[in-house]
């Protein structure tokens, strides 16, 4: 996917004045989902903020976050509006965990693990709005892979009713859309999201190109292991979900950072 054009009032330094909290037009809110691979680095840290700044996004869901870089980049955001978070607890400073920066409050609901954490925010033009972060291992770690979904199927039909939207490394391809991923497991959880009403906010058939990916891997390989997924209710606020993997080629992350757009019906 390509980049996005960055919001004209969004300066391109750290140091910059605090962006207008009206760059944002009233009835969008765009949603950017990015793993920062373990943490980031002394040179990867600003990189990582001003990519995140140049996406002109107002909700922001990041996986391995480590506290102390998730801190320095918390604190290069917060001038740009991104004043609100809710970052998931972890036992030492080591751990990779999922965060949430937002413009608007968002108040934490649960945290069942630094792997997954619920949050609810208020947006213009829909409303209340869940937010389910996630960050599910991969098949090395099958009880704790198991664990993540268990959880995180909890979660999604307790908000099922609701606008929702679960923002996830998912570590699993979706069958029927996504290239077949040898050894994967738990593809049946994938399913059970589909019955809950969830959708996925990306859709192959429409995409530009045949497939998209979201990781590429130490031989190359590339699947769509990272999503947003829109409960019934919201999915018709969806207007458009796209991965650019800019920062894959950068080198700022083996992860690409899909970015979901949403608008109110009045205006969609």
């Amino acid at each position: 996917g390509a980049a996005r054009t960055p919001c004209p009032h969004v300066a391109m330094s750290l140091f910059a004045a605090a962006t207008p909290a009206s760059c944002a037009h009233a009835a969008r809110v765009r949603v950017a989902l990015w793993n920062l691979r373990h943490g980031g680095g002394n040179e990867r840290t600003p990189a990582h903020a001003l990519h995140l700044l140049a996406l002109d996004a107002d909700i922001l869901i990041l996986t391995e976050v480590r506290a102390a870089r998730g801190s320095q980049l918390a604190a290069a955001l917060a001038p740009h509006g991104f004043t609100h978070t809710c970052i998931a607890a972890a036992p030492h400073e080591h751990v990779n965990r999922v965060a949430i920066l937002a413009r608007t409050p968002v108040t934490t609901v649960a945290c069942d693990s630094p792997r997954l954490v619920v949050a609810m925010t208020h947006t213009a033009g829909i409303g209340p709005l869940a937010l389910i972060a996630a960050h599910v291992p991969d098949e090395s770690a099958p009880r704790g892979r198991a664990d993540c979904w268990h959880a995180l199927l909890t979660h999604a039909r307790t908000h099922a009713e609701k606008n929702c939207l679960i923002a996830a490394e998912f570590n699993t391809s979706l069958t029927g859309m996504d290239p077949h991923r040898r050894g994967q497991t738990c593809e049946r959880h994938m399913g059970t999201l589909t019955s809950l009403g969830y959708t996925d906010s990306w859709n192959s058939r429409a995409a530009a190109h045949a497939a998209a990916w979201s990781w590429q891997g130490p031989r190359g390989e590339r699947h769509r292991l990272d999503g947003i997924q829109l409960s019934k209710s919201l999915r018709k606020h969806a207007e458009t979900a796209v991965y650019d993997t800019t920062c894959v080629t950068d080198g700022l992350s083996d992860h690409a950072t899909c970015v979901l757009t949403l608008r109110s019906t009045a205006t969609a």
